[in-house]
């Protein structure tokens, strides 16, 4: 089909962009060939075929017309010197006349309730065709304003899944967070009901459902309900009020969540740097988060399978390590299987495992919203925006349009082998080992670490049980705390930080702390001197030996104690090599001035004392560690991966 083809100027110079007489950007990428520019965002596959001056259409748009980005683009073209100044003032004024505009920020729920009620502005959609705001609701301890998108309650009735989840980040000052639900439909997720709560309990959860029900009730007569799956993050108080609400349904967690928090318990036990070296504490942390694929009714036996296969490859590792997995093995016993139950965390079947759909929700609402807590009324506005948008999606998605992003092929990939793996375990065709064998390459938790908002409840905080496996513990009330931006390791696995006397430029480390932490110092600034030998290439030490680096200006020093009461300090070089040899067990060392206690003991290896000591970082080792890095030559320090410049001699 032949289109009629605008050839523009584009951002950049001498290139160009053709705009069609649909409003469709395209870009050339061969010769005679252009695509849509979108093509990745939205997988169209609409392009264009240049023959001289005529241009020929195939395939088909997946997406909108651009006609405000090619007005946006021809003004630019037009006024290409224009200078629009937006400063700090500017944006201070804008809010000052929008602030104007609002009523006053209330300071109650009832003057919040009241206000709503008489503003037409704000009870209503943001193009005043129906009402948004319907009513509060109160407990004797809390209090929730309900807002209901009544163009898409309805679906509540005729969906088969309901999501429900709660994001705390931008809620205004009165309220602690705005809970969500959404219903699955065209494949898609779409929020139908916002309820802002000033705490939670499973009373206000309760009230607050029960009037999202009545308006439905009222909005849709029936008694008819097709949901089957109610999703949520294991909330004790949010799947029991969902279950109460919809008894037909079958409430579950997410299995994005429930990793996470096998993962985090294992850091909590001390496993993290065991997880990352690999081997059987690897392989037990990641077949128990497996086992949610499995059908509900297999789960235990799964559980049971992995304690058994892996009794004699833990005899190997260390009494630490040992006690960790037994703790976790106690854990997901205690908790996960008598507490929760496995029909609240198997996901065998369900063609959506994760709640991640509705995270990504919250994190696009709060990134509209700004990186700060808003006031009552721009919070209100920012709510009939993303109602506006939900309801414009929902018509776009019935036109047979493409309103987001499609699923990616490994994701396809992925779903499609676990469907694979499934269907031969309920032939019979495999084991449950091998199927954990293989289903626990489907998820990686250590990139968990590395979310910071869509994670911020990945699980209940009363899930610390320390009762034997099927040992029922005593259900606690939830208990939700404000999420913070944690560090890269956990707690448990970051030693206490040695104390440091800083005076002038000199950092000094007192010796007698030494011994009770191995915490890094800040490593310097600039780049790693490296020493060089003659010639322009490195050798390897046992060839031949290294001159020592000639110094350049005042070398640093890190004073310590007289000789006579610390013993002798001296510098040992370390200097890169090619050659990598295969790194052995450093021996036993026999002779040693006293038995070692376990605060003196090398983390490395676990056998020798602490008796060397890495400079700038402040770590220590043993002299057969310290001996195995300079035989590595990697010259980076074990714990925190900063260069080595010296090694000193440490004698307690």
């Amino acid at each position: 089909m032949d289109i009629a083809v605008q050839r523009v100027p584009g951002k950049r110079a001498g290139s160009f962009i053709y705009v069609t007489e649909d409003n469709y950007i395209f870009h050339l990428y061969k010769e005679r060939a252009l695509r849509c520019r979108k093509h990745k965002h939205y997988a169209c596959l609409a392009r264009l075929t240049m023959s001289g001056e005529r241009f020929l259409m195939k395939g088909h748009h997946t997406h909108a017309n651009e006609e405000n980005e090619i007005a946006r683009i021809a003004v630019e073209n037009e006024h290409p010197n224009a200078v629009i100044g937006f400063g700090p003032n500017l944006e201070r004024a804008i809010q000052r006349a929008r602030r104007r505009l609002q009523p006053a920020i209330p300071h109650s729920f009832d003057e919040a309730e009241r206000t709503l009620t008489g503003s037409d502005m704000y009870r209503k959609t943001l193009d005043q065709s129906a009402d948004f705001f319907h009513g509060r609701v109160s407990t004797d301890t809390g209090n929730a304003l309900i807002f209901i998108s009544l163009a898409l309650l309805p679906l509540i009735r005729t969906t088969r899944e309901i999501r429900s989840v709660g994001t705390f980040k931008t809620v205004p000052n009165l309220f602690y967070q705005l809970f969500t639900l959404h219903v699955l439909a065209y494949g898609k997720s779409f929020p139908v009901a916002y309820v802002l709560m000033s705490n939670k309990t499973a009373d206000l959860y309760r009230m607050a459902i029960d009037r999202i029900l009545q308006i439905l009730q009222e909005v849709n007569p029936g008694d008819q309900f097709e949901v089957e799956v109610l999703i949520s993050d294991f909330e004790l108080a949010i799947m029991g009020t969902m279950q109460q609400a919809i008894p037909n349904a079958r409430s579950r967690g997410c299995w994005f969540h429930y990793a996470q928090a096998i993962y985090r318990r294992a850091c909590k036990e001390g496993l993290q740097r065991a997880y990352r070296s690999g081997g059987v504490i690897r392989n037990i942390v990641k077949k128990l988060i497996a086992l949610a694929l499995l059908p509900s009714n297999r789960a235990y036996e799964g559980f049971q399978t992995i304690r058994h296969r892996t009794e004699n490859a833990l005899l190997a590792e260390n009494p630490q390590s040992r006690a960790g997995v037994a703790r976790l093995f106690q854990y997901m016993g205690g908790y996960w299987f008598t507490n929760q139950g496995p029909e609240r965390f198997c996901v065998s079947g369900d063609d959506h495992r994760t709640n991640n759909e509705v995270e990504s929700f919250n994190r696009w609402f709060n990134a509209r919203c700004g990186p700060h807590h808003q006031n009552f009324w721009s919070f209100i506005q920012h709510l009939q925006e993303c109602n506006e948008n939900t309801e414009r999606d929902f018509i776009a998605i019935r036109a047979a349009q493409q309103i987001r992003r499609p699923q990616r092929l490994v994701n396809k990939r992925r779903d499609r082998n676990i469907k694979t793996l499934t269907e031969l375990l309920t032939s019979g065709a495999i084991q449950i080992y091998e199927f954990l064998d293989v289903a626990d390459e489907f998820f990686e938790p250590d990139q968990l670490d590395r979310t910071v908002d869509g994670l911020a409840r990945p699980a209940p905080e009363n899930d610390d049980l320390e009762g034997q496996a099927g040992i029922a513990a005593e259900e606690q009330a939830p208990v939700h705390r404000q999420p913070v931006r944690r560090r890269r390791l956990s707690a448990e696995n970051v030693d206490e930080v040695p104390a440091i006397r800083r005076r002038g430029r000199p950092r000094r480390i007192l010796i007698e702390n030494l011994n009770e932490g191995n915490e890094p110092l800040r490593p310097p600034r600039g780049r790693p001197r490296q020493l060089r030998i003659p010639g322009g290439a490195f050798a390897e030490l046992a060839a031949a030996e290294l001159p020592a680096p000639r110094p350049r200006g005042r070398p640093r020093r890190i004073p310590v104690a007289a000789a006579a009461a610390l013993g002798v300090v001296e510098p040992v070089i370390v200097a890169p090599a090619v050659v990598e040899p295969v790194i052995a067990a450093p021996p036993v060392v026999a002779a040693d001035h006293h038995d070692p206690q376990p605060a003196h003991i090398c983390d490395i290896c676990t056998i020798n004392p602490k008796n060397k000591i890495f400079i700038p970082c402040g770590h220590m080792v043993c002299h057969q560690c310290a001996e195995q890095l300079e035989r590595v030559a990697r010259n980076l320090c074990f714990y925190c991966r900063t260069a080595v410049a010296q090694i000193f001699n440490y004698f307690p």
